[in-house]
């Protein structure tokens, strides 16, 4: 059986890098069904089309200790990123409500791996360390973003 390994470990070479040809190499190598995911994060990032329904920076929040076995939950979250997210400026899940909207947030930040957590509150806001909009262009051309 594979080990599930988090999107953060799984960025992990890319942003070890400072050349942009070994940043995309690595994007590359990730194995597909990762990278699968990863896609999806991207176009969270980096997408033009998608703005964040919630404000910038850190909110509060607890993490998870690191010892915490929770590689691969993120993963298993991110059908419910549409609650936070609107499309050329349309909220995908209108009907939710802001407060509510924020503390869905909070509880997915507290239950995945503090690493994967950092990288979900970069992809809120838009800039993800080590991993440009740049690089992911070049890595994955046909994300179109």
């Amino acid at each position: 059986m594979a080990m599930t390994i988090g999107l953060a470990e799984a960025l992990s070479a890319a942003r070890k890098t400072k050349n942009v040809t070994k940043k995309v190499e690595a994007l590359q190598a990730i194995p597909q069904e990762t990278r699968n995911h990863l896609m999806g994060v991207f176009q969270l990032a980096y997408n033009p089309h998608i703005t964040w329904l919630l404000p910038p920076g850190v909110p509060p929040y607890t993490p998870l200790e690191e010892s915490t076995d929770v590689q691969g939950r993120l993963i298993g979250e991110l059908g419910k990123f549409s609650y936070f997210i609107a499309n050329d400026g349309v909220p995908v899940q209108p009907q939710v409500q802001k407060t509510r909207r924020e503390q869905l947030f909070i509880a997915i930040l507290e239950s995945v791996d503090p690493a994967d957590a950092e990288l979900v509150i970069q992809i809120k806001d838009r800039e993800i360390k080590g991993v440009s909009k740049n690089v992911v262009q070049k890595a994955f051309p046909e994300l179109g973003i």
